[in-house]
């Protein structure tokens, strides 16, 4: 629509006729059911398409009704001023002013039948009020007047952004490019193929799971309850909690987890740990020696209020269909049922702790639980080891004797013989530890075959490395990637007596002791911090093999004691070789 003297036109703004009787633009044509202006259009005209192209039929050509009752109130200009100057022929285009800052909106009520036959209205001066509050029988009005030109119009103008809802895409974004850091720091297993930020996460079983025959996966998932409420777990721990609680289900089940995912959601996410609890969660990743393969984070102001968060995980893990648990074939009546005492509350019973605001009393045994006070002492995680083998495995023996007591801070993750068919193997597979044969003839050079040991540790989650009766020297490369984690067992009092043949050369000295040290690997043989040592006495007597098997009692105990320490973290190797107490 325009206003023009004949000569000069003023464009008015757009504005968009309903001509349908309902919402959806469906119902019978009328003659107008409402109008919104400025709105995106054209001048309406009744069009037909003929051989020689279209042909103009009719336009219109006067301020239409319902459209001018939209448009008008935008305009600034007196409208008098503005009919006066088309008459008289004197129109200024750039004199006329319009609102730009808001949109007006006309809508029509009709009565029933219409555009058809209808009654009259009873009072046509109620259509002057609002349409919610007009009353009448049969009466008929659009609530979509204007919606389509609107919500056009705001997104055009950028005003309806996740932002302006509440998500923040891009601290979304930020948080997960600082995750992504995070993981580039703690490598991925084999297994896990490709990055995140995918659809989904992917994991090779056969990877993986390459140990396990007839595997069965075991899946679950858990969160850390009303912990959050109460607040006695510094938000780092609380990510470590989260992995437990999963995997721990997967235990029950036999299960060893491979690969967890996490699901995080704030009010804002600015306001919630998010940081630390995803660093946590790879902690306990790693402690568990499962993969995090991908998760969720999700802003939702409308649900969660500032500063609170809720953390879900999933877990999923294998387990050999043979020693799937739990086994009712095997239990009998009379079988003995062990509990393990509590340290405190850690997974459950906060739900018990928040009756009442904290106010109700707790009952005797929730306060026996809490007698050292409500904040909990952290459950210890227990360090995942690999063991390199050769032969007989009478060290490894020790050492799986030593993870299977509850207060070990070890756990036996896989065996890795350089050799098949060999005792050490057969001892492991019937503990239920995870074995790999790797061939070292198979390869061309000693440091690609230690770089096969190295990545399959990694797969594993290994964190310290034993050699027990290993007969091959490490490359240096091999060395230095597991400095500090990477321990030896020798049968001699180091540093006296390096190398081979040690009994032979105890003998041959004549010396009166002997015995067996535990040390850190370094690049020189039988070199390194020593960590234990055990005295035997040299007899008289003795003959190469009294000796060896005297010495090998002492190991068997010297070599656990020395995994103990390390694992619980009361020793560690320094900068220098040297190594560093825990006070």
């Amino acid at each position: 629509m325009a206003f023009t003297d004949g000569q000069r036109v003023a464009l008015m703004p757009p504005a968009q006729d309903h001509k349908r009787l309902r919402a959806g633009d469906r119902g019978p044509n009328t003659g107008g059911m409402g109008a919104a202006a400025p709105a995106p259009g054209v001048l309406y005209a009744g069009l037909m398409v003929t051989a020689d192209g279209p042909r103009v039929l009719e336009y219109n050509c006067r301020l239409g009704d319902p459209e001018a009752q939209a448009v008008l109130p935008l305009l600034q200009t007196d409208l008098f001023a503005v009919l006066t100057a088309c008459v008289e022929g004197v129109l200024e285009p750039s004199e006329l002013t319009w609102r730009s800052d808001v949109h007006a909106v006309d809508v029509v009520l009709v009565s029933d039948g219409y555009p058809g036959a209808y009654p009259p209205l009873p009072d046509h001066k109620a259509a002057l009020a609002a349409a919610d509050r007009v009353q009448f029988q049969g009466k008929q009005y659009r609530q979509d007047i204007a919606a389509r030109a609107l919500a056009r119009e705001i997104l055009c103008a950028g005003r309806l952004t996740y932002k302006s809802a509440g998500v923040d895409i891009g601290a979304g974004d930020a948080f997960v490019s600082r995750i992504s850091a995070l993981l580039r720091q703690r490598p991925a297993s084999v297994a896990v193929r490709g990055g995140l930020g995918g659809f989904g996460g992917v994991y090779d079983l056969a990877a993986g799971a390459a140990d396990v025959r007839d595997p069965l996966l075991v899946a679950g998932t858990d969160g850390v309850g009303t912990k959050l409420k109460v607040g006695v777990r510094p938000a780092g721990r609380l990510g470590r909690d989260l992995v437990a609680m999963c995997v721990n289900d997967l235990l029950c089940q036999g299960g060893r987890p491979l690969l967890f995912l996490d699901y995080l959601a704030a009010g804002r996410l600015e306001s919630a740990p998010l940081d630390q609890l995803v660093s946590a969660v790879l902690d306990g990743c790693r402690l568990a020696g499962c993969d995090l393969l991908g998760g969720e984070t999700a802003e939702m102001r409308c649900v969660y209020s500032e500063g609170a968060y809720e953390l879900a995980g999933f877990a999923v893990g294998v387990v050999a269909r043979a020693h799937c648990l739990p086994r009712p074939d095997l239990m009998r009546p009379g079988d003995s049922l062990l509990a393990l005492p509590a340290s405190g509350l850690h997974s459950n019973g906060f739900s018990l702790v928040l009756l009442d605001g904290l106010q109700t009393q707790l009952s005797a045994v929730m306060a026996g639980l809490t007698a050292a006070g409500v904040v909990a002492r952290p459950v210890r995680a227990r360090c995942r080891v690999g063991v390199l083998i050769s032969g007989s495995g009478t060290n490894l023996q020790a050492l799986i004797d030593y993870a299977g007591r509850v207060d070990s801070s070890a756990e036996l993750a896989l065996v890795i013989s350089n050799k098949d068919g060999v005792k050490g193997l057969e001892r492991a597979r019937a503990a239920g530890v995870p074995c790999q044969v790797i061939r070292h003839t198979a390869f061309a050079g000693r440091e690609q075959f230690d770089l096969a040991m190295h990545a399959a540790l990694e797969a594993r989650g290994v964190q310290l490395v034993c050699c027990a009766g290993f007969m091959r020297i490490l490359s240096a490369r091999f060395v230095q990637l597991w400095r500090g984690r990477l321990l030896n067992i020798h049968p001699s009092l180091l540093p006296a007596f390096p190398g081979l043949h040690v009994h032979r050369q105890v003998l041959e000295a004549g010396v009166r002791l002997s015995g067996c040290s535990v040390h850190f690997v370094e690049e020189e043989v039988d070199a390194g911090a020593l960590l234990v040592q055990r005295a035997v006495p040299v007899l008289p007597a003795d003959t190469e093999a009294q000796l060896e098997e005297r010495v090998k009692v002492a190991e068997h105990a010297a070599y656990p004691e020395a995994v103990e320490l390390v694992a619980s973290g009361a020793v560690r190797l320094g900068e220098h070789g040297r190594l560093v107490w825990r006070h």
